[in-house]
């Protein structure tokens, strides 16, 4: 009589698959985690591409002025980028006298901000008082406060506190290697009416695979990283 014969893994063995099994997850996790942060990235550059809306149809609407950066008197560029395409908005500075927001709140703690094409996914930091920022975009003050977009641009010019910053469409002289607003980052929390100047290179953000987004005066979005970004980029006259 034949006795029945049956397989049976040896512990050793187990122990082999297990092992490959860990080295191919460890290999194929990074591998998802970049290509889930690839997909933000697109999302990211479509956020950007829609604001290029609501720039332009102001600078149509005054005349061919671009929207100032921020500070007093006048209000964060957020404020009119939603006035013009109509979005809700929730920011950390009150309403400014001229500027009607009817979709807008105001809080200094929200720590969910539902405000669509005006915040990143993948932007992780908070505001200076633990909530979210109301956006993770920022505008593009001129290097070092030179000749960008922002309220510090011509600072020295007889005209500066008459325009504060603001610029008109023939002043920028290459749309095409002109950043307006530009995907930053903050280490020490951020709100409203600071996160608004970029003029530095390390303020790009690192959030997309190493990289951050930057919405042109021509209306194209593309991603920069830190070795790839110039000065250049902030002034409207190169």
């Amino acid at each position: 009589m034949k006795t029945r014969q049956t397989n049976r893994f040896t512990l050793i063995e187990l122990l082999v698959v297990v092992a490959i099994i860990s080295v191919l997850a460890s290999m194929l996790l990074p591998a998802l985690g970049r290509g889930r942060e690839a997909g933000r990235t697109v999302v990211c550059l479509g956020n950007l591409r829609q604001l290029t809306h609501g720039f332009l149809s102001y600078t149509e609407e005054y005349d061919g002025w671009w929207i100032t950066g921020v500070n007093s008197p006048n209000p964060p560029w957020t404020h009119y980028i939603v006035q013009q395409l109509n979005i809700p908005f929730s920011g950390e500075s009150g309403p400014y006298p001229g500027v009607y927001l009817p979709t807008a709140t105001y809080s200094l703690y929200d720590t969910v901000r539902k405000n669509g094409i005006l915040r990143c996914a993948s932007e992780t930091f908070k505001n200076n008082w633990g909530g979210r920022n109301s956006t993770s975009y920022r505008h593009n003050s001129g290097y070092v406060y030179g000749y960008g977009f922002g309220v510090s641009d011509g600072y020295n010019t007889p005209t500066y506190w008459a325009s504060w910053g603001r610029v008109r469409d023939k002043d920028v002289l290459v749309p095409s290697n002109t950043f307006v607003i530009g995907e930053g980052i903050t280490q020490n929390g951020g709100y409203e009416y600071d996160l608004g100047q970029f003029r530095d290179l390390t303020y790009l953000s690192v959030y997309h695979n190493g990289g951050g987004n930057l919405l042109f005066a021509d209306g194209h979005a593309a991603k920069y990283t830190p070795t790839s970004i110039t000065t250049a980029l902030f002034d409207r006259r190169k």
